[in-house]
């Protein structure tokens, strides 16, 4: 077992000065959670905090997925309503510490450590006796707690969805189940585990081992992020070149280092080239508060806790993902980067070790308002068209849609059968809606496109025809005999009741001298639209 690979946090129990980019206008109120009061990393005051409150202008997370690939889940309010199935990744029994291996249980049953049990070599060397820390669940919190409720906290994406993912337990885990819980959570085929439904839209990785990326670490990662899935790692919390540090120094996740209150680099984390950004990590006497349960090893009841580590540091970033992700859902996760990349906070000024700078600690402090305001103000693409809005059936009509006056050439048609369209020229093939649509992804300095275009294709007019006599005397019944080209159901009304009487089938019968008004109509069939045809007879004594 590779009992290195542990959570990136728990060394017991931001950084910004922005310039004013925000949005203009009223912020969302501060929520009536409790303990927001505690969440200097989600504040807006000068020297601390993401300013989550100027992301929740653009949403919340909601509809988004959020996998915390970490130690599983305590039960807790927080959560509720939100938690999707997850799975247990843990091979070994002794590690998961819930009486078998890997199953579809992904709660944390307490990873708390005796004695006798850090020395008498059942685990690694480096393992110490400990009570539970129900890890996963303060890193899950951070992302993703309920706010408004009135109770505890409040997370960076309060209406994203939580799906736990348990890799680590007593003293760690294995590359092993990390890479095969990291790849069931992006809804890829694991040997052995049913494949997941619910693929997640960000991967929050608050674990590492002091080790290179390995080739299947690696290959795991670059397979997630082809599907369009972000991937954040925490840096790592040895106080040492982030580059050391595996998942952080692998090619393709979002790597975070640790900042304090004051805004400075936490004393314990990681730093480097490898890094990405900072984010709000805590330090002795100002830690970051969020979810765990009360036990000292198994679960007893949801309760709240302040740690510090890089590992509270990268589901800050995790959540704000997800807050874009909802808000942009077809701008990928590539482009999404180059914006935050280019609008993070720049860091507080400090002297000594402490001091952030580009290079040392990421490219800059991540703030929320910054990258969700730069996100809505790229281009936004006029749409036009020039085809009506009916076509006849049979026939063609020319028309383009352009966008910032070019002509768009790659035009689906999601309805073949109704309609097929050149890029210049649309032609009506049935009777129905003809639906076209435009659609391009997001870039880092343009929205996405995506319009969906009805145009009704008319069907053809039915001719009809009847056999009813020019004169009738009174009393006298007579059938219309009615006929439809198309087929379709016929209906009869007369206009004129006083002179004669229609029944369902076409049988009229004269009541009354006069002339003798019948409506035949026929429903829409096929090719053909709806019809009608009125009918005049002479009713006479």
């Amino acid at each position: 077992m590779l009992a290195s690979f542990v959570p990136s946090a728990l060394l017991a129990l931001s950084a910004l000065t922005a310039a004013p980019a925000y949005a203009v206008g009223r912020l969302p109120a501060v929520p009536n959670d409790p303990r927001w009061i505690q969440q200097w990393g989600l504040g807006d005051a000068d020297g601390a905090g993401i300013n989550v409150r100027q992301a929740w202008r653009y949403g919340r997370g909601k509809a988004t997925v959020i996998a915390v690939v970490d130690s599983g889940i305590a039960a807790h309010p927080e959560f509720r309503g939100r938690v999707l199935p997850g799975y247990d990744f843990i091979s070994s029994s002794l590690v998961a510490n819930d009486g078998d291996g890997r199953d579809a249980d992904p709660s944390d049953p307490g990873d708390w450590v005796t004695q006798e049990e850090a020395t008498d070599g059942r685990f690694s060397d480096d393992c110490t006796a400990s009570d539970s820390d129900w890890h996963g669940t303060h890193v899950a919190g951070i992302a993703l707690a309920a706010a408004g409720n009135g109770i505890g906290i409040a997370g960076v994406a309060p209406l994203a969805r939580l799906l736990p993912v348990r890799v680590v337990g007593k003293c760690g885990g294995t590359e092993r189940d990390l890479v095969d819980g990291m790849r069931w959570a992006a809804g890829l085929e694991v040997a052995g585990a049913p494949l997941n439904k619910n693929p997640a839209d960000v991967i929050n990785l608050s674990l590492g081992s002091e080790s290179e990326c390995s080739p299947a670490l690696q290959s795991a990662i670059d397979e997630i992020s082809a599907q369009d899935i972000a991937i954040v790692a925490a840096a790592g919390n040895s106080a040492s070149d982030a580059s050391l540090q595996s998942p952080a120094n692998c090619f393709g996740t979002a790597t975070v280092s640790a900042l304090t209150v004051n805004g400075t680099l936490a004393r314990y984390s990681n730093f480097g080239s490898y890094v990405d950004l900072a984010a709000p990590g805590g330090d002795s006497g100002a830690g970051i508060i969020s979810t765990v349960d009360r036990g000292r090893r198994g679960p007893v009841g949801p309760g709240y806790a302040a740690y510090r580590g890089t590992s509270m540091a990268a589901p800050h970033l995790s959540g704000l993902l997800a807050i874009a992700r909802g808000y942009d859902p077809l701008t990928p996760f590539a482009a999404l980067y180059e914006v935050l990349f280019a609008n993070l906070a720049p860091f507080t000024s400090a002297s000594g070790s402490a001091a952030c700078s580009v290079g040392v600690c990421g490219g800059g402090a991540l703030d929320a308002g910054l990258f969700l305001n730069a996100l809505e103000a790229r281009e936004a693409l006029i749409f036009e068209r020039t085809l009506p809005t009916s076509v006849p059936f049979g026939e063609s009509v020319e028309g383009v849609f352009t966008l910032s006056g070019d002509v768009v050439s790659d035009v689906a048609v999601n309805t073949p059968e109704t309609c097929s369209y050149d890029g210049s020229q649309l032609t009506g093939l049935s009777r129905g809606v003809c639906t076209l649509a435009v659609q391009r992804l997001g870039t880092a300095t343009e929205k996405p496109v995506d319009y969906v275009v009805n145009i009704e294709v008319g069907g053809r007019t039915p001719s009809m025809s009847h056999a009813l006599p020019a004169t009738l005397k009174v009393g006298v019944s007579a059938r219309l005999n009615a006929v439809a080209e198309s087929g379709g159901v016929l209906t009869y009304t007369s206009r004129t009741p006083a002179v004669c009487t229609v029944n369902r089938k076409g049988r009229m019968t004269a009541t009354a001298r006069g002339t003798c008004r019948i409506r035949v109509n026929v429903a829409a069939r096929g090719d053909f639209d709806a019809g009608r045809l009125v009918v005049f007879t002479k009713v006479t004594r």
